[in-house]
């Protein structure tokens, strides 16, 4: 059975729009949630704890990441960020990041243009048999918090979020 990962951007500013480089820079952050039935306690065992704050590097971590990014890597690697753990085996994963993705810019309707910028996000060596991204419980939007009150050249109109499974076959034969 694939373990279910809950994944959901949060914006909160919209650096820059490239025109002439395509490129998307953000800052926010991706909540992350699934559950290892590993970690599950009785709270009553252990003095009413409710929920604990580990390290990343002391749980697994899904290697999501922004598959057109132009900084590659995974979310785990951020140093400061903590797991929330909590009796159900739920654990919340939330890495800050500096996002710059590509982004197909076209400027013909200049100054009244539309752009459509993609954040892909996807397991970086887990296919859908062994992990399976959704939003849920959240919205198919991007959280966007107060980035509307932070950039005045653009406009964020809309956010959505579709969620495409991948497959990544691999044969042993490919690599004789």
């Amino acid at each position: 059975t694939p373990l279910i990962i809950s994944a959901r951007i949060h914006l909160f500013n919209l650096q820059d729009i490239d025109e002439k480089n395509q490129l998307l820079k953000t800052v926010g952050w991706v909540n992350m949630i699934w559950r290892d039935d590993r970690l599950q306690w009785n709270p009553e065992d252990y003095g009413g704890v409710r929920e604990i704050h580990v390290p990343n590097h002391y749980v697994w971590i899904p290697d999501l990441y922004i598959a057109n990014s132009q900084t590659f890597n995974t979310f785990q690697y951020s140093t400061d960020n903590r797991a929330v753990i909590y009796p159900s085996g739920e654990v919340l994963f939330c890495p800050g990041k500096h996002f710059v993705t590509t982004c197909t810019i076209d400027v013909t309707y200049f100054p009244f243009d539309v752009q459509t910028c993609r954040m892909i996000m996807m397991s970086y060596t887990y296919n859908e048999s062994y992990v399976k991204l959704t939003t849920d419980p959240w919205p198919k939007t991007v959280q966007l918090g107060d980035i509307l009150d932070h950039h005045g050249e653009w406009i964020i109109e809309d956010s959505w979020v579709t969620v495409t499974p991948t497959d990544y076959t691999y044969s042993s034969n490919t690599h004789q």
